[in-house]
């Protein structure tokens, strides 16, 4: 058949199949076809509508060609392909469970046919063949065992066929499901009593839930079905939801991650719901054949002893601290099961609801979260075609829960949105480091709004508020003695509670598993004492400058906010604070301060004002640095959680001033075009005090400014002491000119001509100092870069700064050169010693960033215009490898190797090699006697003393663990060091390790420690404003000449706002960059081209972009330049690959493909109008619905499925003609 054929073929294929999806018909094949069957798709399961027998469904096979002489119909059975979903195992040990059991062979197996029966009026067989003579023949599909069979889906395809002529078919769909019922694995007797088992396998990226049926009153008289299921691994999320017989969702259970369980009470009886089971399974099957799903029935039932009513809910009615509620219960067993040891829980949570319908982008809620609370639980429910992101947040700022695209989960199965946080503390409570206002954040990343609700809960501890006279015990069965028991309940509001509503539950769970909860309600009435938002305590630090008296009109100002956030008015009752902030290291030392106080009542919901004035008077504070603290207490006896809270105040006083660097230029512009000659760097700055303001009367530059410039990569600072000569700024004349212009400190530091200064860029280092009341007053700040025009080679060891080489020997030593300046240098990188060594350079173990020439014992760079020569701005590293050869020496030695640039190219200084080289002749009896010596000369004990003396004795006593700080910003933090000796330790310093040392400083520089003594060190870092962004691994090390001490730590680098508006906009760009290349590829994939590597490459560039987004959107910038990195990586190999791809065979066949596809979709559009299905049938006084799937576009999908993959089948594997090859048998 030639191509033209072929698409004729397929279009005539495609609208015949079209039309068969609007009438439910299927159509044999080849085309034209001989005959074709109604229903296209059948069902076998406990409904009756097609036959009134369960399990039954009738077939119409109508006669298309009456030309046709012969025409025999046969159902073939054996051919067709209805197998067990789920793969579900199958034996009768597997199911011990249920009361009758089964095997395998009477309901198939993953890997073979479930028998099915086909009969002509009574004439049951297995296959069956009529004769059409007439234009239609009915018959009945049915399977009687089935009810007996594994409970789940089973489907596959029954082949009918042209018995003349086999190669004419058509496959009928059949879906059967079986329900867990007591035929299968159901017990109705013995210690399992009224529990069911389902089990299986989700595959990967498997696209439909799992689904089991049950009848609720499987079990007579049943209260509660309570459903659980563990999964094998517990790598993968499986979320678990319960539907009625109308597919309307009840309840479900999400987010548990080892096992998910959940109960439904009172169910409707006589009911046919769902179980339906969806996982995670994106990256591997999920796996729950054992211990695998459960469905428990409960038969209890529980009345209030005095009304006699059923307890659905206890609601107790507002309550008031302390006040008591009591409810009598009598729990009485109603079935014919045993509920054998039961037991009672219970649980308790304040809630918080919130609801919006906030367009696209983030909306934030208050969360009030006492110190007393366990576990925090916030839920986000919708319905609709959005996407909602959940954060949860703590007081400080702290991410500590986020979720999103969990959804989808519960979206595949029909049941409500839901994305869900849970916040578990390391300890027993949230504590009061975290208590007070958090944040629930949603976020909407889809346009359009939609109603949404979030509920909070915040668990309690139940025991302190419900108190219980219940024991465990057995309820046996209806009609015996002992099936009802009567105990009391007592709840309590405890004085650790909220206003607003509390819910929770008491749960009785028999040893079956049966679950009955009882939910428990109930509103709690209090005014809440609020303050700088949190409960019970809190911290107000605030930072000023010594050298400055604030009095009066000067004084510190604080506005602190005190709230009722209760439903009740709150009353001030005494209130009380210290006379004054002391000094913590010497109390004569203090600041005075005075307090408005709020007074009479705040109503609920209604907040006011704790207003502070603090006075810093030198002549009481001596201008003496520290912390001075004091505290005030505010009180009310009817607030809850608390009646008191305590404010503690600390002012900070420092010498230290902040400098904010506004701009550092040369000429205009930040570039020093010749280090030969004198170059001026025109600085501007402005100055504040801790409290904000801004110093603007200094005067003098050279007296109050220090500048110097500083290369981060190599700690290279000019002048190396000390500071550059620095003016007040004079542009257009000789004389100085007003040190304050256009709002800031302008001035000039005049760097000095030196040809030999490397090349690069610099930070402009700049120090302000005043004096104030006799006190000195300093600050450094750094926020510009300076780029120095020359070449800047810096050179690394690579293995070691020392070697050792034995006479008659040779050793290799490697080291890579960068070069950090902005030019390509000229010139010899050499290598000098002052031993008896002689030295080759190894060009063929270096790099080729030299010309290779070899110059003495060096390597001759190009010149800067050569294309070889290194790379400028350190983008290029290169080694360079050297071979040590020493002449023969008469003993051991040592040396120093030196490596530098000469000529042309400036460095960042001298690399020094220590060398030694040994002499082969005496080294080895040199040893041998060293060791001998050694051995006989040192006992034990002295080895022992030796050791114990050797030991260090400096403690890195005090340190912040994790240090944030923005990029451009600065801070100090304070490391203390201590003498756990018993003799001074003099000349100790602190270096900080880990981290360029430019961005920080250290005071003191050395001190002398007593013993047992412990010193502060200051370590003031200055990021700079092109910091890398992160997360950097620091070490705090205290040393002298005989000992050292150390901690690890992290310093994090947070992006400023103009870092965090680059990553923004480089994620823009990358959107757009990665629709222009979707463009690409669809126009590509137009022409056939073979694009499925680029395809998955997109995928996963789209996932890294999504991620970014969600991380920009959560203010974590450091994730999303680092996901953006990633992405950059994926945007090139996808350009690569689209520059690779080549056009696919078969193209013509895949546009037939798409022809068929469209045609049917449109078939699909016209069913989609037809009446809807019924949606229950009532039998034998129980109500059923059909199974999900059994509405008209369900089945209209499903055949479309089936239709793509037909034509995948008849497809041809070789370029020429199109062929429709049926395999003997009639099978598809």
């Amino acid at each position: 058949m030639d191509r033209k054929l072929a698409l004729v073929a397929a279009v005539i294929l495609a609208g015949l199949l079209a039309a068969s999806v609007a009438e439910a018909v299927v159509y044999s094949l080849p085309v034209p076809a001989q005959f074709n069957v109604t229903q296209d798709t059948i069902r076998l399961n406990w409904t009756t509508a097609d036959t009134g027998r369960q399990y039954e469904a009738n077939i119409t096979i109508w006669r298309n060609d009456t030309a046709i002489p012969a025409l025999i119909a046969a159902v073939i059975n054996n051919t067709h392909t209805v197998l067990r979903n789920y793969t579900q195992p199958g034996t009768e040990n597997d199911w011990a469970t249920g009361t009758s059991g089964y095997g395998s062979a009477s309901c198939g197996s993953t890997g073979a046919q479930t028998p099915l029966f086909v009969k002509n009026g009574t004439d049951v067989r297995t296959n069956i063949t009529i004769p059409l003579t007439t234009a239609n023949e009915n018959l009945t599909v049915l399977f009687s065992a089935a009810r007996a069979c594994p409970p789940g889906r089973y489907y596959g395809l029954l082949n009918v066929t042209n018995s003349t002529n086999a190669t004419h078919y058509a496959n009928i769909t059949v879906i059967m499901d079986i329900p867990i019922d007591a035929n299968n694995s159901l017990s109705t007797s013995g210690a399992t009593n009224g529990v069911g088992q389902f089990r299986g396998k989700l595959d990967i990226n498997e696209s439909e839930d799992h689904r089991y049926y049950f009848n609720t009153s499987a079990i007579v008289n049943a209260t509660s079905v309570t459903v659980n299921i563990t999964w094998a691994g517990h790598t993968n999320d499986v979320d678990l939801f319960l539907f009625d017989e109308n597919n309307v969702f009840l309840t479900g259970s999400s987010g548990r991650n080892l096992s998910e369980t959940l109960t439904f009470m009172y169910p409707q009886a006589a009911r046919m719901f769902n179980v339906r089971v969806y996982g995670n399974n994106t990256t591997s099957q999920i796996d729950y054949q054992g211990p695998g799903g459960f469905l428990i029935y409960g038969t209890l039932n529980a009345t209030n002893a005095s009304t006699s009513a059923t307890l659905n809910r206890i609601n107790f009615t507002g309550l008031a601290p302390s006040e008591r509620h009591t409810v009598n219960i009598v729990l009485t067993n109603t079935g014919s099961i045993n509920q054998t040891n039961v037991t009672e829980a219970s649980e308790l949570y304040l809630m918080q609801r919130f609801s919006s319908n906030a367009p696209t982008g983030a909306q934030n809620f208050t969360l009030r979260v006492p110190d007393f609370v366990t576990k925090i639980d916030a839920r986000l429910n919708w319905t609709g075609g959005v996407n909602y992101t959940l954060r949860l947040i703590k007081p400080d700022g702290t991410l500590v829960g986020t979720s999103s695209n969990k959804s989808h989960l519960s979206n595949k199965t029909g049941s409500v949105s839901e994305e869900f946080v849970t916040f578990t503390p390391s300890g027993a409570t949230i504590g009061f480091d975290d208590d007070g206002t958090w944040t629930v954040e949603v976020a909407n990343n889809t346009a359009g709004p939609v109603l949404y609700n979030v509920t909070a809960k915040l668990f309690i501890n139940a025991s302190a508020w419900i108190m219980s006279n219940y024991t465990t015990r057995t309820f046996n069965q209806t009609g015996l003695t002992n099936n009802y028991g009567t105990h009391q309940i007592n709840l309590t509001a405890q004085n650790d509670t909220l206003s607003g509503e509390v819910g929770g539950r008491l749960r009785y769970t028999s040893l079956s598993g049966a679950i009955h909860d009882i939910p428990l309600n109930s509103t709690v009435v209090t005014a809440e004492l609020m303050v700088n938002s949190t409960y019970n305590r809190s911290t107000i630090t605030i930072t000023d400058n010594i050298g400055v008296n604030r009095t009066g009109l000067g004084s510190i100002l604080l506005n602190i906010s005190v709230n009722n956030t209760g439903n009740a008015d709150l009353t001030f009752d005494a209130r009380a604070n210290s006379t004054g902030l002391n000094l913590t290291s010497n109390s004569s030392k203090f600041l005075d301060f005075s307090t408005t106080d709020p007074t009479g009542t705040l109503s609920a919901n209604t907040g006011s004002n704790l207003n502070l004035t603090i006075t810093a008077d030198t002549l009481e504070t001596l201008n003496t640095e520290g912390l001075y603290v004091g505290w005030v207490t505010l009180n009310d006896t009817g607030a809850r959680p608390y009646q008191t809270f305590n404010l503690t105040v600390r002012v900070n006083l420092t010498s230290e001033i902040d400098v904010r660097v506004r701009d550092a230029l040369h000429v205009g512009n930040n570039e020093i075009e010749n280090v030969t000659q004198t170059n001026n760097i025109t600085v501007a700055a402005e100055v504040f005090y801790k409290n904000g303001t801004e110093i603007t009367d200094m005067i003098n530059a050279t007296g109050n400014f220090t500048v110097y410039i500083f290369e981060g990569n190599t700690s290279t600072r000019y002048p190396s002491s000390g500071t550059l000569n620095v003016t007040n700024e004079s542009i257009t004349s000789t004389d100085d000119v007003p040190l304050l212009q256009n709002g800031r400190y302008e001035f000039n530091a005049t760097l000095p001509p030196d040809s030999a200064r490397p090349g690069g860029y610099y930070s402009v280092f700049v120090g302000a100092s005043d004096v104030r009341l006799g006190t000195t007053l300093k600050g450094n700040g750094t926020n510009s870069t300076i780029r120095v025009n020359n070449s800047g080679l810096y050179f690394v060891a690579i293995d070691s700064t020392s070697v050792t080489v034995a006479d008659n020997s040779v050793a290799y030593f490697n080291f890579s050169v960068r070069n950090l300046g902005t030019f390509a240098p000229g010139g010899f990188i050499n290598i000098s010693t002052n031993s008896n060594l002689v030295i080759t350079p190894d060009a063929e173990n270096s790099t080729a960033c030299t010309d290779g020439t070899k110059v003495g014992n060096g390597f001759r760079l190009e010149s800067v215009t050569a294309a070889n020569s290194i790379d400028p701005d350190g983008t290029e590293v290169c080694r360079l490898a050297f071979k040590l050869d020493p002449n023969n020496v008469t003993s051991s030695t040592s040396a120093t190797l030196t490596i530098s640039a000469t000529g042309e190219a400036a460095d960042y200084g001298d690399l020094s090699i220590s060398l030694t080289i040994t002499d082969a002749d005496s080294s080895s009896s040199s040893s041998s006697s060293s060791s001998s010596d050694s051995s006989s000369d040192t006992t034990a004990d002295e080895a022992a003393a030796e050791e114990t003396a050797e030991e260090d004795v400096l403690d890195i006593a005090s340190y912040p663990a994790d240090v944030e700080i923005v990029q451009g910003g600065n801070k100090s933090v304070d490391i203390g060091v201590k003498n756990t000796g018993d003799t001074t330790q003099s000349g100790v310093e602190l270096a900080v390790e880990g981290v360029d040392a430019s961005w920080f400083g250290v005071d003191p520089e050395s001190v002398d420690i007593l013993a047992d003594e412990t010193v502060t060190f200051a370590v003031s870092y200055a990021i700079p404003a092109d910091a890398a962004i992160g997360e950097h691994a620091i070490t705090y090390k205290a040393s002298n000449a005989d000992n050292e001490g150390s901690v690890t730590a992290t310093l994090t680098v947070q992006p400023s706002n103009e870092t965090k508006a680059k990553i923004e906009a480089t994620y823009a760009a990358k959107l757009q960059n990665i629709t222009t290349v979707e463009t690409r590829i669809n126009d590509l994939s137009k022409r056939g081209y073979n694009l499925t590597e680029a395809n998955a490459t997109l995928a996963e560039l789209k996932e890294k972009m999504r991620l970014a987004g969600e991380a920009i959107a959560s203010g974590d910038y450091i994730e999303a330049n680092a996901l953006l990195a990633e992405a950059d990586e994926l945007l090139s190999k996808l350009h690569l690959q689209l520059a690779e791809a080549v056009p696919a065979s078969g193209t013509s066949l895949l546009l037939i493909a798409g022809i068929v596809v469209a045609v049917a979709v449109g078939g699909l559009v016209v069913y989609m109008f037809l009446p809807p299905a019924k949606q229950a049938t009532t039998v034998g006084g129980f109500t059923y619905g059909p199974p999900d799937g059994g509405s008209p576009l369900e089945r209209a999908k499903q055949r479309l499925k089936a239709l793509v993959e037909k034509i995948k089948q008849k497809l041809p594997k070789k370029k020429t003609g199109v062929t429709f090859n049926v395999p003997q048998g009639g099978q598809a």
